[in-house]
């Protein structure tokens, strides 16, 4: 649905060169959470990079590489204040990623909802995890080959 805007940016060009900057102030539905309260242009939704992830840096894999499952296994996170301008080409390192629902609002699977946040599955699930769901839940689901177990 972003097609008119995607097409204008420049993708050779930093997110923040001149001519990219002058987009800045738009603020595309797909990026940001309904719940999101705040002015800045910040994205709501984050990768977590890591090469035992999804995102090992720059490329991704291919689901067939989801050995734990594609309905166990994080594609993205929510997060309420990534920091993270919705041009710019940031993620999160899995090491900078907490493992408590709605902890470090800039670096945890955290949201403005009550009670936890928002994760998308490889499947394409959109799952709210709660705030009670463990520290080794939230690990095995980060990872794509830990062999773990996770109930959810």
């Amino acid at each position: 649905d972003q097609s008119p805007l995607y097409s204008q940016i420049r993708l050779s060009e930093p997110w923040d060169s001149p001519h990219n900057a002058q987009f800045h102030e738009t603020w595309p539905y797909p990026f940001r959470c309904p719940a999101q309260e705040t002015k800045q242009k910040q994205v709501a939704y984050l990768a977590v990079i890591d090469t035992h992830t999804l995102w090992p840096g720059t490329a991704c894999r291919s689901l067939r590489e989801c050995v734990d499952g594609t309905s166990r296994t994080i594609l993205v996170i929510e997060v309420a204040a990534s920091g993270t301008h919705w041009m710019q080409p940031r993620d999160l390192e899995l090491a900078e990623v907490s493992g408590v629902i709605n902890g470090d609002m800039a670096k945890s699977i955290s949201s403005q909802h009550v009670g936890g946040a928002h994760v998308v599955l490889a499947d394409g699930a959109v799952r709210f995890l709660d705030t009670s769901t463990t520290e080794s839940t939230i690990q095995s689901l980060r990872l794509i080959d830990d062999g773990q177990p996770n109930n959810f």
